[in-house]
């Protein structure tokens, strides 16, 4: 299979995809404003399940706001006490986004850090990843290795959507 890039960038294109940008964005910073109404409703008892918690820290570590004073506040008062109250319930992927973020945070909390460490060596990384067969949700194949097969080949607006531009091919 061949694959065609085009040599030259439109500037309809460029404007285009900068615009989408810029709406994503938009679209996440007033998302982040319900997320943070969303932890200080006045409920009797927060129990959120714990891959919510993660989910949120890599959220706003991923994007830049972690470090902001509402953050700092959420992940103190509300994310930190859920990891570590439901800690047993933390999957790689959980833990993984946890140590992410609070790295990204530069959040260095003893306890934190250690519970990460003992559900690092709790848990079994050793996973047979699968893939569901066509047309057959309840079915499932191992995975053969082509899947990535055309990674190289995103494009400049994947790029610039996934990797905010570090691996664009392009100059500015």
């Amino acid at each position: 299979m061949k694959v065609f890039k085009p040599k030259l960038y439109s500037s309809l294109t460029s404007n285009y995809n900068n615009s989408a940008l810029a709406s994503v964005r938009r679209d996440l910073e007033e998302g982040m404003k319900c997320l943070y109404r969303l932890f200080y409703v006045e409920k009797k008892e927060y129990d959120m399940p714990v891959a919510f918690a993660a989910n949120a820290l890599y959220v706003l570590a991923r994007n830049g706001l972690a470090q902001t004073p509402e953050s700092n506040k959420l992940i103190h008062e509300r994310l930190i006490p859920l990891l570590l109250k439901k800690q047993d319930y933390l999957h790689a992927e959980g833990l993984a986004m946890t140590a992410y973020a609070l790295s990204e945070a530069k959040i260095w909390d003893e306890a934190t850090w250690a519970m990460l460490k003992e559900q690092i060596l709790k848990h079994d990384f050793n996973y047979q990843m699968v893939k569901n067969t066509r047309w057959n949700p309840s079915k499932f194949t191992t995975l053969s290795g082509k899947e990535h097969l055309l990674e190289s080949e995103i494009n400049d607006l994947g790029r610039d959507l996934f990797f905010e531009g570090k691996y664009s091919n392009r100059e500015s």
